[in-house]
């Protein structure tokens, strides 16, 4: 197909025909009132759809003023749970201390039950020594019981009567009394 300029001029004055129809329909011209009906529709558009934006602004604020307390108070939670969790950590710890203690008593107890110290007095027996197993505790009893004898011998070289009542096994002299007694306040002090 051949194409002839009378043709191309044809479709030119066709595109510009068309062109100028176009822009007679956007080129609408518009009074003063129309155009600020116009904008103002715009206008008022727009505010329509942010009209409840200062709402929203306050609204987020106070949601995020509730998360904050309520972390807050989580928190608070965890360190009431924490707190706890230490008292009562403590408190096994104190009460582990106590079963230790009672069990050393007990190992005391089943030693001194032992018919090798059954002539050691109740002064003696008190200055037995807790330790962490029988046999620790079983030596310093055997202690105690040579110093009972020792002491007892001295009592006798004094001439304090070797005859003992069940009652006062150390005897009944006042100053072999007062003797012992400072004796025993001495090895406490130790």
């Amino acid at each position: 197909m051949t194409t002839t300029i009378e043709d191309v001029n044809s479709d030119a004055l066709v595109d510009k025909d068309i062109d100028t129809a176009r822009e007679k329909q956007s080129t609408r011209t518009f009074t003063q009132s129309e155009a600020d009906k116009l904008v103002k529709s715009q206008v008022e558009a727009v505010a329509s759809k942010y009209s409840d934006y200062d709402e929203k602004v306050k609204e987020l604020e106070e949601l995020k003023q509730k998360q904050i307390e309520r972390e807050e108070a989580e928190l608070s939670e965890l360190e009431k749970i924490k707190r706890e969790n230490e008292k009562l950590a403590a408190k096994v710890d104190e009460l582990n201390g106590v079963k230790t203690q009672l069990e050393r008593e007990t190992l005391k107890q089943r030693v001194l039950n032992d018919p090798k110290f059954s002539e050691l007095p109740t002064a003696y027996k008190k200055l037995v020594e807790l330790g962490d197993d029988e046999e620790s505790i079983r030596i310093s009893a055997e202690k105690q019981l040579e110093e009972f004898k020792s002491d007892f011998k001295i009592k006798t070289d004094f001439g304090i009567p070797s005859e003992r009542k069940k009652d006062d096994p150390i005897g009944n002299s006042d100053i072999s009394r007062e003797a012992l007694k400072q004796k025993m306040r001495d090895r406490m002090k130790r």
